[in-house]
């Protein structure tokens, strides 16, 4: 697949396929460009940052990039005033960067060569513990009413190990390095393996 060119939002934290994520965006480079990809529809890449911050700085190095990273697409803004937006957006799919750069008003554009979606693997009898798991809990939140907090979205695909990992990716309070890992491995059940570890110690 040819690389297509995308413009990047550098997080602390990564973003996974099918989870969602909330943030508030004020940077002036932020507001212009998801105002755009709002009204146009067109995705940008949200992608982990190695080393340096969120927030760009005044005579500060450039930030350090993760070379995996996932497309978001905007799904509400809601404008709590001109220059500052809450907005929640989703992740499709995994790319690989190449050629990244800052270019006008610091935003970062790079050369992104997409992943294929996971195929739909079933789950294996021996990660079947981390579905029920997840399944549990969805299911705890429901009764609380606190579902809508989880960044899960629908409809839940707990028949399929990629979805199941890529949540619990999100959930888990793992570190960067190790949600950019498991989110790096292409097998969805290597991937969900990965996961079980993690959720046994």
């Amino acid at each position: 697949m040819q690389p297509q060119r995308i413009p990047l939002f550098p997080l602390s934290t990564p973003l996974l396929p099918n989870a969602m994520m909330a943030l508030q965006i004020f940077e002036v480079r932020y507001l212009h460009l998801i105002k755009k990809c709002y009204a146009e529809q067109t995705p940008f890449g949200i992608v982990a940052i190695k080393q340096g911050h969120e927030v760009q700085k005044a005579g500060g190095e450039d930030e350090s990039l993760y070379k995996v990273g996932c497309l978001a697409s905007v799904e509400t803004v809601d404008t709590i005033h001109p220059a500052l937006l809450r907005i929640v957006c989703h992740g499709s799919q995994r790319f690989t960067l190449t050629q990244a750069r800052k270019e006008g008003l610091g935003l970062w554009y790079a050369h992104a060569t997409v992943i294929d979606e996971d195929p739909n693997v079933a789950i294996p009898a021996t990660l079947q513990a981390c579905a029920d798991k997840l399944g549990a809990l969805i299911a705890q939140s429901q009764r609380r009413g606190v579902v809508d907090q989880l960044p899960i979205t629908t409809p839940y695909r707990l028949d399929e190990a990629g979805w199941v990992a890529n949540q619990w990716a999100m959930l888990l309070p793992l570190t960067t390095e190790d949600k950019v890992s498991i989110m790096s491995i292409n097998d969805p059940v290597e991937r969900l393996s990965q996961i079980k570890h993690w959720l046994d110690h």
